[in-house]
This record gives structure tokens, C-alpha cells and sequence, in this order.
């Protein structure tokens, strides 16, 4: 599975990366949303993702790097043709907050930081669909 991320594209040219995207085959675009609470940068918002959609049908392989997830998650268009990642460290409640994304979503994964043990995810690794493990601390590109 081949998916592109759009985190450093020139906002100003994204309409024609995407086009590129459509036309060779890609299979997702990630798309990196940073909400300057959960990690200091801030990267797209909701917008993005009903923006995008008027230009692909592409799967989105979302990766949510907000505080609260849970509390934000009527805020995106997201359909079951979508994967989200969700971090443990972002939320109290990761369960219930896995199991109202899982309603919405085709895929939904969680995502842990560096110094997160992966013994967290033995509660909820029966309903995820997968991890993403980071090698680094979220929030920036090129580290």
C-alpha cells in the first residue's frame, strides 16, 4: 500500500499534488492534523479533510495529533473508506474513544510515542486494526 503525505507540500500547490496523487495510482493520502495542545505545532484542521474531498477519492490515512479526540470528532468528514491514528497519550479514555472513531472509520489505529511501552495497548489491541509506533516525538516534520 502506497500512501504520500501532504505535511510539507506548499499549501499553495496542494490541489495540484493531489492531482498528481489521482493520476498515478497512490493508495492513500496521510494527512496530519496538529492541534498546538498535543504537540506544539499546528499543522491542518478539520477543514482539510472536506477540502480534499472535492479533489479525490482516495483513502485518507488520517493521523490525529490533538488533545481530546474524542471531544473533536464530529468536527471531521470522515467516512469508512477512512484510517485514523489516534495516540494513547491524547486521550483519558482510549477505549471509548477507539469504539466512537471505529463507528465512522474503516480502519482505525493507535498510535503511540517513543517512550510509550507498547504493554499500553494490551486492553484495546483486540479491536484496533493496527499500530503506528513512532520514532519520534510528534509534531514536526524532518527530525
Amino acid at each position: 500500500m502506497f500512501s504520500s503525505s501532504i505535511m510539507c507540500v506548499n499549501q499553495l500547490e496542494l490541489k495540484d499534488y493531489i492531482e498528481v496523487f489521482n493520476r498515478h495510482d497512490f493508495d492513500m493520502i496521510h494527512i496530519d492534523i496538529m492541534d498546538g495542545k498535543f504537540v506544539n505545532n499546528i499543522m491542518y484542521g478539520p477543514y482539510i479533510i472536506n477540502d480534499l474531498r472535492k479533489y479525490t477519492d482516495l483513502k485518507f490515512d488520517i493521523h490525529l495529533m490533538i488533545d481530546k479526540p474524542e471531544y473533536k470528532i464530529n468536527m471531521f468528514n470522515l467516512t469508512k473508506k477512512d484510517r485514523v491514528s489516534i495516540h494513547y497519550e491524547s486521550t483519558k479514555n482510549l477505549m471509548q474513544t477507539i469504539l466512537m472513531y471505529k463507528e465512522k472509520v474503516g480502519e482505525i489505529f493507535v498510535a503511540i510515542n517513543p517512550a510509550t511501552p507498547i504493554s499500553v495497548l494490551e486492553e484495546v489491541i483486540d479491536i484496533i486494526d493496527g499500530v503506528l509506533i513512532m520514532c519520534v516525538n510528534p509534531g514536526f516534520a524532518s527530525q
